[in-house]
């Protein structure tokens, strides 16, 4: 498995007003810009070709026991992280245009938080992945995750963006 990527950029230009003869291979550490996305080893796997796969961080297993809380197991769930999807994008299109969460890849997720600014809280975590693009976003929920999402008004804003990236750096 490659863990990082040779890219050579050819540019005829700065070829010539440079003076140089070939391009300079650009070596690009896919660990490294996995970190700054949030991800750790085990949430992604690199491919030979350099493709970056995220792994899903929602156990799709049965349970009768629910670490979740309340507002992750109501029936108006889905409303309430396609909102904070939207607030994700909508964060974008005013901070940097090319990072996109609105597409057929995205992932999101609820994690609880064990250290940080937000320990013991939860985050919703969206990660949207294309061709040489990765588009990363925590959002702090503005209601009380203990309580049911059915009563949510999915049209209202229901989350804030605490930190977002594109291809590893913050915007």
């Amino acid at each position: 498995m490659f863990k990082k990527i040779v890219v050579v950029a050819f540019s005829c230009i700065v070829l010539t007003s440079i003076g140089c003869s070939e391009p300079e291979p650009q070596v690009i550490d896919m660990d490294e810009i996995a970190a700054e996305a949030g991800l750790s080893e085990g949430d992604y796997i690199v491919h030979e070709n350099g493709a970056m796969q995220i792994k899903s961080k929602v156990d799709d297993t049965a349970s009768s026991v629910s670490d979740e809380p309340l507002a992750a197991t109501g029936e108006s769930w889905q409303y309430a992280v396609s909102n904070g999807v939207r607030t994700a994008d909508a964060y974008a299109v005013e901070n940097n245009p090319n990072a996109t969460f609105i597409g057929n890849d995205v992932q999101a997720s609820l994690v609880k938080q064990n250290d940080g600014d937000y320990e013991g809280e939860y985050l919703l975590t969206i990660v949207n992945k294309g061709e040489g693009r990765i588009s990363y976003a925590q959002l702090r929920p503005l209601f009380d995750v203990n309580e049911s999402s059915d009563e949510l008004d999915n049209e209202s804003q229901l989350w804030e963006v605490t930190v977002a990236k594109y291809n590893g750096q913050k915007f």
